[in-house]
Formats: structure tokens, C-alpha cells, sequence
């Protein structure tokens, strides 16, 4: 068995970081704002206090109840995936390990979402001119840049 301290698993506490921050700023969001108002943050940015019951930035949003229940199964099936990689993964190995902490930060902060409100808040409202991005949230951030990292470092890996 392999000593923890030396694993990949050494950087979880990036997603417990993340879990907390999209938790928290979540919360504040619905403590603040009525459902579907929105209020101008900066430029090309509002906060916009919504609901998604699909998965990331809106995709299958109008889902059925069957597959808002499939959608937590597959974030807990890749989560557990994802710390069985980081498990085998060496501690030194930084951005690899980055990016599945990310991942998991991410996906526990929707997930939790999911199971406790029925569907995962959303607030962030990216903008230009009449054009909206889909709202999201920290948590897809998180997922998104843990993805970015990965799709980078193979890039850069497989050019080696």
C-alpha cells in the first residue's frame, strides 16, 4: 500500500478549496437575490441567480427528473475515477494532479447542489453586446480550467 503523503490524493485539498469557495459564494447568491434577478457586477458580467437542471453551462437544462438522477451517478462514478488516478499518481506529478482536484472540486460542489436543492445554482451571466454565454458557476470553472490543463499538458506531453 502506498503511503498517502506520496500520492496524488495530497492535493485534495485543492477541491475542498473549491468546494468551499462554490458553496459558499452559491449560498450568498441565494440569500441575496430573488429567483431570475440579475444585477450588473462589471462590464460584460451581471449576477444572475438561476437554476440549472442539466449539467454544465445549461446543456439538457429541460431534463426529466431520470436524468437529473443519471447526471449524479455519472459525476460520482468520474469522481471516483478521478481519485483513483490521483491515488496511483505520484504527489511531484503538479498539474495533472491540479486538474483532477480541480475536476472533483467542481463536480462534489454541483453535485452536492443536486442532491440537497434539486438542481445547481448558476449566477454567473458573461455578456457581450446582446450575446449571453450560458450563467454558471464557480464550480464550472473549476471543471473547465481542470479540463484546459489536461488538454495542455497532453498537448505538450505528446509534442515531446
Amino acid at each position: 500500500m502506498k503511503i498517502l503523503k506520496y500520492t496524488g490524493l495530497r492535493w485534495l485539498w485543492l477541491s475542498l478549496l473549491i468546494v468551499i469557495v462554490d458553496l459558499f459564494s452559491k449560498e450568498w447568491v441565494a440569500q441575496h437575490f430573488y429567483f431570475g434577478e440579475m444585477q450588473s457586477l462589471i462590464p460584460c458580467v451581471n449576477c444572475l441567480y438561476t437554476y440549472n437542471f442539466g449539467i454544465i453551462f445549461g446543456i439538457l437544462n429541460h431534463s426529466t427528473i431520470q436524468y437529473r438522477w443519471c447526471f449524479v451517478l455519472i459525476s460520482i462514478c468520474i469522481i471516483i475515477v478521478l481519485l483513483r488516478m490521483m491515488y496511483r499518481l505520484d504527489h511531484s506529478v503538479i498539474i495533472v494532479n491540479m486538474s483532477y482536484a480541480m475536476i472533483i472540486g467542481g463536480g462534489l460542489g454541483n453535485l452536492f447542489d443536486r442532491i440537497f436543492r434539486g438542481a445547481v445554482v448558476d449566477f454567473i451571466d458573461f455578456y457581450i453586446d446582446k450575446w449571453h454565454y450560458p450563467t454558471f458557476n464557480i464550480a464550472d470553472i473549476a471543471i473547465v480550467c481542470g479540463v484546459f490543463l489536461i488538454i495542455c499538458n497532453d498537448f505538450l506531453y505528446y509534442r515531446r
